[in-house]
């Protein structure tokens, strides 16, 4: 009660991976950037995605606004973020004025997972949530493979066999296994273990 802001970091919310691979800054910029954020965002905030760059922003995002400090390594754009195909929310920063609208979310639109949950009211079709992401603009270390993500790791018992998440994706991209593309291979390991549906790795549609 009566907190103005509040950041949330889930148990495999690592900031050298989702800040670094998808804001795409360096950690040092982590903290000021969260500050330079509670000052600067924009006045209708109610979720600022911290690990999610531009990935669920839309196609061709444009930025909102630009936040810039003498301390930071890179500017910063923050984009409009309505959860286009993406899942997960391993961290994130609500407003106080989100913290008041939760009991009003729960009555209108019931509590599911929580990341779907948000994603959802996230979503250009709801908008009853002001969601945002946040990018460095120069790109820190853009178009670099991205290593395997937590969820990659985690194990995904199907039909009394378990595997890691990635071991079940690169099984169904195997060309022996059917040579399924990387972005259908995510959706059907996703569709057979929940946990799977943040792992992303290398480049391309596989890394989004």
């Amino acid at each position: 009660r009566g907190l103005t802001s509040l950041i949330i970091s889930e148990s495999d919310g690592f900031l050298e991976y989702w800040w670094t691979t998808f804001a795409r800054g360096p950690p040092d910029d982590y903290f000021p950037v969260v500050l330079a954020l509670l000052e600067d965002a924009p006045p209708d905030w109610d979720v600022i995605f911290l690990d999610k760059g531009t990935s669920g922003a839309g196609p061709n995002p444009r930025a909102v606004k630009r936040i810039e400090r003498s301390c930071f390594r890179s500017s910063y754009d923050v984009f409009s973020w309505f959860g286009d195909g993406m899942a997960g929310a391993a961290l994130y920063m609500v407003s106080g004025r989100f913290l008041a609208k939760v009991p009003d979310l729960i009555r209108d639109h019931g509590l599911d997972m929580v990341d779907a949950w948000i994603g959802s009211l996230c979503s250009m079709t709801s908008r009853s949530l002001r969601c945002y992401s946040v990018a460095a603009t120069n790109g820190l270390v853009a178009g670099a493979p991205l290593p395997p993500s937590p969820a990659c790791g985690h194990a995904c018992v199907y039909r009394n066999v378990s595997s890691t998440c990635l071991d079940r994706i690169r099984y169904l991209m195997d060309a022996r296994n059917g040579g399924r593309s990387c972005t259908d291979a995510r959706s059907i390991v996703h569709a057979q273990c929940s946990v799977c549906g943040m792992c992303a790795f290398g480049v391309g549609p596989c890394a989004e």
